[in-house]
């Protein structure tokens, strides 16, 4: 994501060449939501904004402040301008969208991101949701607002830390030296969470300041370097390598940050009179409109997703030009009228003005939440939104996602006698109730699971800090204390870990190298780990490895919902060739494993597939309650499959 606004200074100190830089970063961002290949990058647009932000914030307040001029009501309102009649109308628009064509829980949600985005302070929403059962990032409306926010809120206390300064010695000096400490402060803060915050690193302002920290040194140490062109190029070709070459799913921002802010501020720095192409109309164009195509971009992005269109070459082409089209007219007929027409009018007109816009957005905002429940629409589309909520009713009790007091529920009758152990990661705990329904009676089944912890002793993480080292070795220590006749059952979402999954496209897990992609020597290393490990616990137990689970390409319960709203008969689900193809490479790793320690396979395909295809759902009923995770109506289809587990058992201790 990012954020494609920033003051704009006076025309007497326009920078035509900032301008090539918009157009630069918002096309590389815009491009890469749109998953066009090649630009695996162009999540780095906010960062080059963010620096471009804190050069003109800078150069205006130090300007203002040497001649006596400053005034921070006008400061706000030169923002207030730009920002929020452009943003009210995009919000009001969704939300009159939302009311026709939302199930009820995406309307409530639409409506409170659009009422934080109107408040500044959706960063801190969305950063306060993220977590291991959060909605996949395409069915969030107004999730790129998160950068507004951020900026916003930088935007509010700068000038006041700045202008406070000048107060006391007022000189250049202070203005550099307050600069470079917010700067240092808000990156060293960043490095010391690295490993310890993803989310809270990725929204907050305190770690995202230092980039706009990082114009501002350009501001105001900028004067000391020589209007080189070599740093134009060199700043050009650090942006494109970022904007090219990374990938999602990095700690960001992190160390390698510095790559894309590192090159805005070169080329910022190397003045104004240089050779960035910012003579031709295109880029001109589109750098000045960037906040209104960044605005409207990302609605258009999240509709093709709602539509299941987003792998559609040609509707991908649509939405590209539709994102252009709605940013030129947003920027014709509200951004720039408005920035113009209310600036002479004085600042009493300009909050009124401003303040009447955004509170008609927060007010259509609050009164479609209210009376979400209350339209007419089919009532199969509340009948879909519950299916969301399929899951196991112990899940908060019984499934760790931090520290390591592990709660071992037991399912059946807790009195009697251990039947077998389910183990794994969250898809061990959905599908855990569907084992204890098959177990025989008078005993209790017995459930060790921590979210995105893999099966696999001595594994390094690079999507979370959990401790699922510490946690697998627990379970090895408690394994060696209960009777070695008692099953385990491995269950996890096995794919995700070599292969990455829909949220990121590259390894969760290493071992001697970190892989930014599942080449043959890093399959092979897991592979060998993955086996080690199985034939260590099969060494004392009865093991069975349960097939991957099929995955769906988005929520089984959000499709339904939205295809209820629309027509009363919907399907989803994948190919069984689909199917095979991404479980390959597993499917012949839980093979060696059979073979060299005897490791049972419990044929989960066999049950949830058919020789064409894999179904997501019955009707209504669906089998999933997000993408990948069995709902309690989906794991009953596993009922069968479980019971051979206690068969094979019984038959075992029989004389």
């Amino acid at each position: 994501m990012l954020q494609a606004t920033h003051p704009q200074p006076t025309t007497a100190h326009f920078r035509q060449d900032i301008n090539g830089l918009r157009a630069l970063a918002v096309v590389a961002v815009v491009l890469f939501h749109f998953g066009v290949p090649g630009f695996s990058g162009g999540f780095v647009g906010v960062d080059v904004f963010f620096v471009i932000s804190g050069y003109l914030m800078t150069d205006i307040i130090s300007r203002r402040l040497s001649v006596g001029r400053f005034n921070l009501i006008d400061f706000y309102l030169d923002r207030g301008r730009r920002i929020v009649p452009a943003l009210s109308v995009m919000a009001i628009v969704l939300l009159g969208l939302g009311w026709l064509y939302l199930p009820t829980s995406e309307l409530h949600e639409l409506a409170t991101e659009s009422k934080t985005a109107l408040l500044f302070y959706s960063n801190e929403m969305f950063q306060a949701q993220a977590g291991y059962f959060d909605k996949e990032a395409s069915s969030k409306w107004m999730l790129h607002t998160w950068s507004l926010s951020v900026e916003w809120q930088f935007y509010v206390a700068y000038p006041v830390v700045l202008w406070a300064g000048w107060l006391v010695f007022p000189s250049r000096k202070t203005i550099q030296v307050l600069v470079a400490a917010i700067f240092a402060v808000s990156l060293g803060f960043l490095l010391s969470q690295q490993d310890t915050a993803t989310s809270f690193a990725f929204y907050s302002l305190t770690t995202r300041a230092w980039e706009m920290a990082a114009g501002g040194l350009v501001c105001v140490f900028g004067h000391r370097l020589p209007k080189s062109g070599w740093f134009q190029l060199v700043g050009l070709v650090a942006i494109g390598a970022s904007v090219f070459a990374l990938h999602d799913g990095q700690h960001w921002p992190g160390m390698m940050t510095l790559l894309p802010v590192g090159g805005t501020a070169l080329v910022l720095a190397a003045g104004s009179r240089l050779s960035f192409p910012r003579a031709m109309y295109p880029v001109e164009a589109v750098g000045s409109a960037s906040y209104s195509i960044y605005l409207w971009h990302w609605p258009v992005v999240v509709a093709l997703h709602f539509f299941q269109l987003q792998n559609n070459i040609a509707a991908i082409a649509a939405g590209l030009a539709l994102s252009l089209v709605l940013g030129a007219i947003s920027y014709a007929v509200i951004e720039n009228p408005t920035r113009q027409l209310f600036k002479p009018a004085g600042a009493f007109i300009n909050i009124a003005v401003i303040s009447a816009v955004a509170l008609a957005g927060i007010h259509l905002a609050g009164s479609n939440y209210r009376a979400a429940d209350r339209r007419l629409i089919p009532q199969a589309v509340s009948v879909a939104e519950q299916t969301a909520y399929d899951f196991n009713p112990r899940r908060n009790d019984c499934l760790l996602f931090k520290g390591l007091d592990m709660p071992r529920c037991r399912y059946g009758e807790a009195s009697g006698k251990l039947q077998a152990v389910v183990y794994g990661d969250s898809h061990a705990d959905a599908i855990v109730t569907a084992v204890a329904a098959s177990q025989p009676s008078g005993g209790y089944v017995e459930e060790w699971s921590y979210a995105s912890c893999p099966t696999i002793f001595d594994v390094n993480l690079v999507i979370n800090d959990r401790p699922c080292n510490e946690y697998n070795d627990w379970a090895k220590s408690m394994l060696k204390t209960i009777p070695s006749d008692i099953p385990v059952i491995v269950v996890n979402r096995f794919s995700s870990y070599p292969l990455g999954d829909e949220g990121l496209s590259r390894p969760y897990v290493y071992f001697s190298r970190d892989a930014w992609n599942p080449d043959a020597e890093f399959l092979a290393e897991y592979a060998e780990h993955f086996v080690s490990s199985v034939c260590e616990i099969a060494a004392d137990h009865p093991v069975f490895l349960m097939r991957p689970v099929p995955e769906m390409p988005y929520s089984v319960p959000t499709f339904l919902a939205r295809a209820a709203m629309i027509t009363p008969d919907s399907s989803t689900g994948i190919s069984r060739a689909a199917y095979e193809k991404r479980h390959n490479f597993m499917i012949a790793t839980q093979n060696k494993a059979s073979e060299q320690c005897g490791a049972k396979i419990l044929d989960t395909p066999k049950y949830l597939c058919t020789t064409e295809s894999c179904a997501g759902n019955d009707g209504l009923s669906a089998f999933y309650f997000d993408n990948s995770h069995l709902s309690e109506t989906g794991n009953r289809k596993l009922v069968p499959m479980f019971r051979d587990v206690f068969k094979q058992g019984q038959e075992k201790a029989r004389p």
